[in-house]
């Protein structure tokens, strides 16, 4: 995991190097806070309870792997050092996520809700 101040600051300290090597360069970088970057474990016990239930409502062989998005949950993991594994609803090559006629399958949503029942309780 890096820091982002840090990462600002090493970007910023190009941008300044490009500019004393560069009189006519003029720029300046603005940065917007966004979602920290997280890492979890694939291999820590609840990443692979999350697996092994959503394989077994699924009744496919589910892989994991980062997310190469931005979520919210990356700031819960900074704050709260809570372990953490998502698991949702959408396919890749169908799903047209975010984009016009948006739409998931019916049976994955209620193979969803299968799924949050059986973590609820076995988590309990």
């Amino acid at each position: 995991e890096e820091d982002e101040l840090q990462v600002t600051r090493e970007i910023q300290d190009a941008v300044n190097k490009a500019q004393a090597n560069d009189p006519k360069l003029k720029c300046e970088l603005r940065t917007t806070p966004s979602y920290p970057p997280f890492f979890q474990d694939p291999n820590h016990p609840w990443v692979q309870k999350v697996k092994q239930i959503a394989e077994s409502v699924s009744g496919e062989r589910l892989s994991v792997f980062g997310s190469g998005g931005s979520t919210d949950v990356a700031y819960t993991v900074k704050t709260t050092r809570m372990k953490v594994a998502s698991y949702g609803i959408g396919r890749h090559k169908e799903s047209r996520i975010h984009g016009e006629n948006e739409n998931v399958r019916i049976s994955d949503l209620l193979n969803l809700v299968k799924f949050i029942a059986i973590l609820a309780t076995e988590a309990a």
